[in-house]
């Protein structure tokens, strides 16, 4: 299998292109993420055979967009001065009041204030309950600061080439 990799080549000439189309930066990752995708879509379909092939191939594309999404937001913060919030980088799940509320996990660039609350999808009667108990509030605090750590930590894992004996395992 041969799969295609994302090249800083690419990225910039697919804004460029972008670009020239009238498409505005902040819709720019969303385009290209489709471009990406339908290069690589020939070479999901000729791996389905191979369960270790095709597995590699999911990885890769997570990496992939992982890197446009950055890409395309280190763009719109050269703009900017103070940073910018994206993403998401991934879903995670709150346990409040006995059920599990789905969090966006935003990707974050440079120093910028985050309001989490707005990241987390949950019903308004229980949000205000949320937001007036001090402890939980906390807990919940904690729970994003986990999030945000584990999302650049586990960037650092996928980086990290899989041997051909370690796809054999999965």
């Amino acid at each position: 299998m041969t799969s295609k990799i994302l090249t800083s080549e690419w990225l910039a000439e697919t804004n460029s292109q972008l670009a020239d189309q009238g498409i505005p930066p902040n819709e720019r990752h969303k385009k290209a993420h489709a471009l990406w995708w339908a290069e690589l879509l020939p070479d999901e379909l000729a791996c389905r055979d191979s369960e270790a092939e095709y597995h590699h191939l999911q990885i890769e594309q997570r990496r992939s967009f992982a890197h446009i999404e950055a890409f395309f937001l280190t763009q719109q913060m050269k703009r900017r001065s103070s940073g910018m919030i994206g993403g998401p980088m991934y879903r995670a799940a709150f346990y409040y009041l006995g059920e599990f509320w789905p969090f966006d996990v935003p990707l974050i660039m440079g120093q910028i204030k985050v309001r989490f609350l707005k990241h987390l999808q949950i019903a308004p009667d229980a949000l205000a309950m949320l937001k007036s108990d001090k402890v939980s509030l906390g807990e919940f605090t904690l729970f994003c600061e986990d999030c945000i750590d584990y999302g650049y930590a586990i960037e650092k894992v996928l980086s990290v080439p899989v041997s051909d004996v370690a796809l054999r395992f999965c």
